[in-house]
């Protein structure tokens, strides 16, 4: 439902011609997509899958960063730990959750 009301809000942006906040809620929509697509690979075994959400997920949380969404982008990251190994759970908490949690 989430998803629908940002897809409303985009669609506001548009027409009211406010390009910054039709991005912003463009990035953030494509965030809740992008955990939709954690939780199908979370229930997958395939590497090539995961490989390709890590990848996608890599991207949309740049672009979340992008925009200055700070919050969004440490959970899409902890959507996505389950999926990584120890170490790179590690260091992800380490460098970016805990660092956006600090502000």
């Amino acid at each position: 439902q989430a998803i629908n009301f940002l897809q409303r809000a985009k669609d506001a942006f548009e027409q009211a011609q406010n390009s910054d906040l039709c991005l912003k809620a463009t990035v953030h929509r494509n965030s809740l997509l992008q955990r939709s697509e954690i939780l199908r690979a979370a229930q997958s075994t395939g590497l090539f899958e995961t490989a390709s959400v890590e990848k996608n997920t890599a991207k949309v949380a740049a672009s979340l960063l992008e925009e200055n969404n700070l919050e969004e982008t440490a959970t899409l990251i902890n959507a996505l730990s389950p999926l990584l190994n120890e170490y790179i759970q590690s260091k992800l908490d380490e460098n970016i959750v805990s660092r956006i949690k600090s502000f």
